[in-house]
């Protein structure tokens, strides 16, 4: 819940602190420290395997709780601008006009639900995947501990290419490419049925999720005001967190009445790729009518 409220505001403070041309690769430096975590995170467990599971979970705890503290090392930002000030400094809107506040953004609104139908069904996928790939595809533990490995490792390659490769800003362009690699991911999990195949639908994983993330950032950053971004980030996550334990919900469900994951899978993919198809195709129909007005 706090990581929730800090992070929604402190995404809304980059575009004044980051020039425009930057936002991208700035917000990609964010994910490359995430990425660096999760590289080496299973590393320490593999490292401490043979410690006591006590001992571990007062290590991780301490170092969590550490982390946290450190935050309070930073040095404090100070806004020049007296609009950003007061922008930042105003209330929240009340539950009511936070789940109304789209009517402002209709076309972004569309680009905001096709990544939370990606994330969601993303989600609910990754929740039974260990099931999944060990008792349907047939896939040894040890075969999935190395290609967890292997997508710690792409998340590390694609982060690094956007932080340090400036990109123009074309951020639906991009976008739509990256929905296009997760919808590939999506359907190779759906379809899987080897230990290549496995590691193949990582690398799009790795890539799709990287790049619409980031991308979503910049367009957020871009097109809603600053007083109501720390609102639509905050949204962000109750809607994938909703959607995702429905999904999941659904899949339980599903598996106690004798229906293999493959095959609710291969449904959930469906209609995941027919929402995002037509939520783009929207957006992009918006930007087309919204260009030729203004010319």
């Amino acid at each position: 819940m706090l990581g929730d409220l800090f992070g929604s505001y402190l995404m809304t403070s980059i575009p004044f602190l980051v020039p425009k041309d930057n936002l991208s690769r700035f917000n990609a430096s964010i994910t490359l420290v995430g990425s660096i975590s999760y590289f080496i995170g299973p590393l320490l467990v593999g490292l401490f395997q043979q410690v006591n599971q006590s001992v571990l979970f007062i290590l991780y705890g301490s170092l969590t709780i550490s982390s946290a503290f450190l935050l309070l090392l930073l040095p404090q930002i100070t806004l020049t601008d007296d609009q950003a000030k007061s922008e930042l400094a105003k209330p929240k809107h009340n539950w009511h006009q936070l789940l109304t506040i789209f009517k402002s953004y209709r076309n972004y609104a569309y680009i905001f639900l096709a990544w939370v139908v990606l994330e969601a069904v993303a989600s609910s996928f990754d929740s039974f995947e260990v099931i999944f790939l060990t008792h349907e595809v047939g896939i040894s533990n040890a075969q999935y501990a190395f290609a967890l490995s292997f997508l710690a490792i792409a998340f590390l390659v694609v982060s690094s290419l956007l932080t340090f490769k400036k990109i123009k800003p074309n951020y639906d362009r991009l976008f739509y490419i990256g929905s296009g690699l997760f919808l590939i991911y999506l359907a190779l999990v759906a379809f899987c049925q080897s230990y290549a195949q496995l590691l193949v639908f990582y690398t799009f994983l790795a890539f799709g999720s990287t790049l619409i993330g980031n991308m979503l950032y910049n367009i957020t950053q871009t097109e809603v005001t600053t007083h109501d971004q720390p609102n639509i980030f905050l949204l962000q996550d109750v809607f994938t967190s909703i959607l995702s334990a429905i999904l999941v919900m659904l899949l339980g469900i599903g598996q106690n009445f004798g229906y293999l994951l493959g095959s609710m899978y291969k449904v959930f993919f469906t209609s995941a790729l027919v929402l995002v198809l037509f939520l783009c195709l929207k957006r992009q129909k918006k930007d087309t009518i919204s260009h030729s007005l203004i010319r």
